[in-house]
């Protein structure tokens, strides 16, 4: 009598991808992809499809072993949910490592029509601050790794405070490894500016452009600067020069109106920048409330249809790259995720730092920090939570997506949201996967 354990079904992880009598198999719980022949691909597309089992013989014992380490294969997807859970869960509740997000300033020279952060207060963190933030750092005797990243405002409109910080910083670096990174306009990226991050350890920069340079010029302009973009190249060639190890991301927002000008301005980039540490990347702006008639934002669906056009035409993104390789969780979700601003205030996500009705909790002199709104700390800690979603424990892109940005997950839930979080190879990703394969085998 064969026992129920030994009957195995398709994985709802499990993809089905087949070309040009090609056929393959990808899972989104553990990442692999396998080519199959057309017996095994039918025999486990007809299993998945009726929801029905299958007991292996002795010939075949060893091949579904094999799939079941991947986890093609499953006895009950209720199990593979749990192996899920168990990942999310020591994610949440690991204390090992530390992401600190520190705004020196919300200044900004700026006025971005986009930007969320609409009150920009030109207060600069005091050294008070910094020593409590120093102090809070001290007590966090378990953290093995601390990854530090600068944001804003402007952040190098700060420069002084980012220099004299990491001369606070850097005697307790000794008992933590360290990673830094900074997220800028570029805008300040002068001698001075890149001497102090080489010093303060910052090794990657994100800098961000909104198109060519009549695009951005229209939303980034000053009035002793008519040319922002180029003066932000040429900052970005000096930081090539003067810092040839600082990775730099520059990164592309797009919308409707300027989404034709990515293909150009990537190649434009990457020829003047050739050799260096400089990548390109597309940030889509996308409407994710479903308003896309009023607007010139991106619905999901737009976005996944435009990076696979940019594929097609061999423009390279991270989004057109294999699934990630690994299950990650948003950091807010973790308590080991921080940022302050600069009077010390805590938020749990740095795109809320700025806005009084986000604030969490306050640093006080000793390095502590006390709780201000614990409805607020325990919905972004808790709240909306993907495990506890039918829709999510069902869906079989969940270790892609994760649910989405819980950010937005919790507006749907308390306060009557409508964002979209469904991740953009939902329903496509099939094409994903083989236009991966397609530039592996044309490596």
């Amino acid at each position: 009598m064969v026992n129920a354990m030994d009957k195995i079904t398709t994985s709802r992880y499990t993809f089905f991808v087949n070309s040009h009598d090609k056929f393959y198999l990808y899972n989104s719980l553990s990442n692999a992809l396998i080519e199959v022949d057309n017996e095994l691909y039918v025999l486990l597309e007809k299993l998945k499809k009726n929801h029905s089992f299958y007991t292996p013989s002795i010939d075949t014992e060893s091949l579904f072993i094999d799939l079941r380490k991947d986890y093609f294969v499953t006895y009950n997807d209720e199990d593979d949910f749990l192996i899920y859970k168990s990942i999310i869960h020591s994610l949440r509740f690991q204390n090992s490592s530390m992401h600190l997000t520190l705004v020196p300033t919300m200044d900004c020279c700026f006025s971005c029509s986009y930007c969320f952060e609409k009150n920009k207060s030109k207060t600069h963190m005091s050294e008070s601050v910094m020593d409590s933030i120093i102090s809070f750092l001290s007590q966090q005797k378990q953290v093995k790794y601390l990854r530090l990243t600068w944001f804003g405002g402007e952040p190098l409109m700060a420069i002084d405070e980012i220099d004299l910080f990491f001369s606070k910083l850097e005697p307790l670096l000794d008992n933590f490894s360290f990673s830094s990174n900074i997220i800028t306009t570029g805008y300040h990226l002068n001698e001075r500016a890149i001497s102090i991050l080489k010093k303060a350890k910052v090794t990657s920069a994100q800098i961000t452009l909104d198109g060519n340079k009549d695009s951005h010029n229209q939303v980034k302009f000053l009035k002793d600067c008519d040319d922002v973009f180029s003066k932000v190249l040429d900052n970005i060639q000096l930081a090539t020069s003067l810092y040839p190890e600082l990775e730099i991301v520059v990164r592309v927002n797009l919308t409707k109106d300027n989404a034709n000008e990515y293909s150009d301005l990537q190649q434009y980039i990457l020829k003047r920048f050739l050799g260096k540490k400089v990548s390109v990347a597309p940030a889509i702006v996308l409407d994710r409330n479903g308003c896309t008639a009023s607007n010139n934002l991106f619905s999901i669906s737009e976005y996944s249809k435009y990076i696979l056009n940019l594929s097609y035409n061999n423009i390279d993104s991270p989004q057109i790259r294999y699934p990630r390789n690994s299950i990650r969780e948003c950091a807010i979700r973790n308590k080991n995720a921080v940022a302050f601003d600069a009077d010390g205030n805590f938020y749990k996500c740095w795109e809320h730092v700025g806005n009084p009705e986000f604030v969490v909790g306050k640093l006080n002199e000793s390095g502590q920090v006390n709780l201000t709104n614990t409805t607020l700390f325990n919905r972004q800690m808790f709240g909306a939570d993907q495990l506890e979603d039918n829709s999510c424990r069902e869906c079989p892109y969940l270790p892609l997506c994760n649910g989405g940005c819980p950010i937005q997950r919790i507006e749907n839930k308390f306060n009557n949201g409508k964002n979209v979080n469904c991740i953009f190879y939902k329903g496509v990703l099939d094409k994903y996967i083989l236009e991966h394969i397609k530039r592996k085998m044309n490596v």
